[in-house]
């Protein structure tokens, strides 16, 4: 289990939350501090920056009843983008991505890719591992040890790249 921010961890899997193995939270102040043990975060997930993961609802205590409140269940194998918010009484299926801001409101089901607001499945997580495979095999790829450290590439390797990756994407190798 890896955290960016090891301190806060204890704090939620003192108060309930679950999580299991192989998982990466590159912030945890999103998580609902309220109810943390309403949520449960399966095996190899990836949990993006800024992700708030909800677990109550005050808006309903404005209309006269008391807050709302639910589970969120995060299943294994999944991918959650930056930005994404996550409302409460919500199950993310197996093997799902889930795309960079969406606003998850109902369940998402397993092998999915998921985007928008609300967000709604735009293909298979099948079909999305396919196309990026294959995407890859004719794509520069950057050496991975690079990442945080770009002095080992040069100037000039720099500009190479970006001439080699003008309109479209490169992969970290």
């Amino acid at each position: 289990m890896f955290f960016k921010k090891k301190k806060n961890l204890e704090y939620y899997v003192k108060r309930g939350l679950r999580v299991g193995n192989n998982v990466e939270c590159y912030s945890l102040d999103g998580i609902d501090a309220l109810f943390p043990w309403l949520i449960t975060i399966g095996n190899n997930v990836t949990i993006s920056t800024n992700v708030q993961i909800l677990t109550h609802d005050s808006s309903t205590y404005f209309v006269g009843a008391h807050t709302r409140v639910g589970e969120v269940n995060i299943g294994n194998n999944v991918f959650i983008g930056t930005r994404c918010i996550i409302l409460p009484n919500v199950s993310i299926g197996d093997n799902v991505i889930v795309g960079a801001g969406a606003v998850v409101t109902k369940n998402i089901p397993s092998n999915s890719v998921v985007a928008g607001n609300p967000a709604h499945v735009i293909t298979s997580y099948d079909h999305f591992k396919e196309k990026i495979m294959t995407d890859r095999k004719s794509s520069y790829i950057i050496d991975k040890k690079c990442i945080n450290n770009w002095e080992c590439i040069s100037d000039e390797e720099k500009l190479n790249i970006r001439e080699k990756i003008k309109n479209r994407y490169c992969y970290l190798g």
